[in-house]
């Protein structure tokens, strides 16, 4: 991909764990954060059926096979480059609304700006 693209507007996506995946602290998951690009939300429907199918990401692939019932949670308009600024944050719980709530799934969350 060329570096101009990396600019262009998408989706970011966030998915929160009802099971965490993996062992504890820095070696286990509850969140994943994705992006795709385009501007019709259809592209995040897609990308989710990708991701059960297993031609997404690896990890989101591991979540769905040993059951941790992925939960679409957040959608907000950004870029890839907001994506990796996001994921080198961390912190992911401080954004998921499922965390926020206590654990308690929401409707999903759809919004224009970041978390």
């Amino acid at each position: 991909m060329a570096l101009d693209a990396w600019g262009l507007p998408g989706f970011l996506y966030m998915y929160h764990f009802r099971h965490r995946l993996g062992g504890t602290g820095r070696n286990g998951a509850e969140h994943y954060v994705g992006f795709v690009l385009g501007n019709d939300p259809q592209a995040v429907i897609d990308r989710q059926k990708a991701h059960k199918i297993g031609s997404g990401a690896k990890i989101m692939k591991a979540a769905f096979d040993q059951g941790c019932d992925p939960v679409l949670c957040r959608v907000w308009v950004g870029t890839r480059n907001d994506e990796r600024r996001f994921k080198r944050s961390g912190h992911f719980d401080r954004a998921c609304p499922v965390c926020k709530n206590g654990g308690d799934t929401l409707p999903l969350l759809v919004g224009s700006t970041q978390p």
